[in-house]
């Protein structure tokens, strides 16, 4: 099972929407993917997903999350959680042709204390991670592991890089964005973590002030390639709850599509 950790220095580039479409796009090649919802901060990989709903009202008890399995170090709670998502085909996100599923975050104000106390003991927190990966591959065949990361809650994403195959690194074209990416990437680099990195939420790639603008962003961040550019979706990401991915005709979702295929490829 490769992991792939999805990261951006700044908020606001569509990474959680990212990952979800790359999910999408790995199940419809026929990989098994699994996404875990990381982001202590702004989890919400389960409503991108169509799920929320259909779990609060068809499981008597709904998955405990990984919010609470992480504090408690209940692997068994992970299992569990990942076997009721099976079983709800309405959970299934829309588009998906193989298996897909999720363990969300699921975190609420009671258990921020509890997360910031345990996790911020490094080295108990880093064991912590470990059980969980090994306890998803030695009870499941996933090819994929997607993970999305916060921004900010660095145990998180340091953690994650020493256990990780892949980095996907999105940034908006813009110097803060730039500084930030440098720095990711520098970090990346010094673990020997291999990357993917996109500029998103780019306006008018074709146009020369765009272009002008990449290139001064390219300068900042020290980087002489950008993987993938994803230009800025001007309409709703979503219409009834339908993933970008499943309008194959839009740029948009051909730059998740480029994205899916680098990851097959590590």
């Amino acid at each position: 099972m490769k992991t792939v950790i999805f990261y951006s220095p700044r908020g606001g580039t569509g990474r959680s929407l990212c990952l979800a479409n790359c999910a999408v796009s790995l199940s419809q090649a026929g990989c098994k993917v699994l996404v875990l919802d990381m982001d202590i901060e702004a989890g919400g990989l389960d409503i991108i997903f169509k799920g929320s709903r259909a779990i609060t009202s068809q499981v008597s008890s709904p998955p405990k999350g990984l919010a609470k399995c992480l504090i408690t170090q209940e692997m068994e709670g992970l299992k569990d959680a990942i076997e009721d998502l099976k079983a709800l085909d309405s959970y299934k996100s829309v588009g998906a042709g193989g298996d897909l599923h999720l363990i969300p975050i699921y975190i609420c104000p009671d258990l921020m204390d509890q997360i910031q106390r345990k996790w911020s003991r490094s080295e108990e927190f880093a064991i912590t991670l470990r059980q969980l990966k090994e306890t998803i591959v030695d009870n499941y065949d996933y090819d994929f592991m997607l993970v999305d990361l916060p921004t900010g809650f660095n145990p998180i994403k340091g953690n994650f890089i020493k256990m990780s195959d892949l980095a996907i690194v999105l940034s908006r074209p813009n110097m803060q964005g730039a500084y930030g990416a440098k720095l990711n990437l520098d970090e990346f680099a010094e673990f020997g973590l291999k990357t993917i990195f996109a500029l998103s939420c780019v306006p008018a790639p074709a146009k020369p002030k765009t272009k002008k603008s990449i290139n001064e962003f390219k300068k900042y961040a020290g980087i002489v390639d950008i993987d993938v550019i994803i230009p800025f979706d001007d309409v709703m990401a979503f219409f009834e709850d339908i993933p970008v991915i499943a309008r194959p005709a839009t740029d948009v979702a051909k730059a998740y599509k480029e994205i899916a295929e680098k990851i097959r490829e590590v």
